[in-house]
């Protein structure tokens, strides 16, 4: 989906669709000139994004799909935390309350480790993977929520950054997404195949 953007944004610089009557004529965004204030949020946004996703792929290895979207989705309790402390937002103390019953629900869901016998606890044992060989499946099963909290935070903090820069043009940030995303997978399946 990364290469079909990429290559949409391409072809619209290359060939400017016609204008309909009454339009005004398509004025092309230059994807290269970035202000200065705006390079360090889009690195920063671009880098977080492309890594967060990526170890999304590790935490579903050891931890149900149930339990990964709970985890990862728990960006908006990063989020506010981190858009009172850079942002300077303010917020309700019943929004507070609700952060951390929020929380402490995936405490609970990282307290209940799958048991002996367990359908889940079989599937995490008998993982053949480079990264958890020598671990235990509680242990496999407690990074691998660690991994899914780090993904919520990267995420928040790539909104974060992406709100600091509201007043860049959109596609320039999806523009230095993508690249970076294509040009780190790449890097990736170059590095798997030798």
């Amino acid at each position: 989906m990364l290469l079909v953007s990429q290559l949409y944004v391409w072809y619209t610089q290359w060939k400017p669709p016609t204008p309909k009557a009454g339009q005004p004529p398509f004025v092309p965004i230059n994807l290269y000139e970035i202000p200065k204030e705006f390079k360090g949020h889009l690195r920063i946004r671009s880098w977080t994004g492309v890594f967060a996703n990526l170890i999304v792929g590790v935490g579903i290895m050891v931890v149900p799909l149930v339990v990964t979207n709970v985890v990862c989705n728990l960006s908006p309790f990063f989020t506010v935390l981190l858009a009172y402390c850079f942002l300077k937002e303010d917020f309700l103390w019943i929004e507070i309350i609700a952060l951390f019953v929020s929380f402490s629900g995936i405490y609970m869901i990282a307290y209940g480790t799958p048991k002996e016998g367990n359908e889940q606890r079989d599937v995490i044992e008998n993982l053949d993977n480079r990264l958890f060989y020598y671990l235990d499946g509680t242990t496999r099963y407690l990074i691998g929520i660690l991994i899914l909290l780090l993904c919520g935070f990267m995420h928040s903090i790539t909104y974060i950054t992406s709100r600091q820069m509201r007043k860049l043009h959109w596609s320039i940030i999806q523009y230095n997404y993508a690249l970076i995303g294509i040009g780190f997978v790449g890097f990736i399946m170059v590095g798997d195949i030798i």
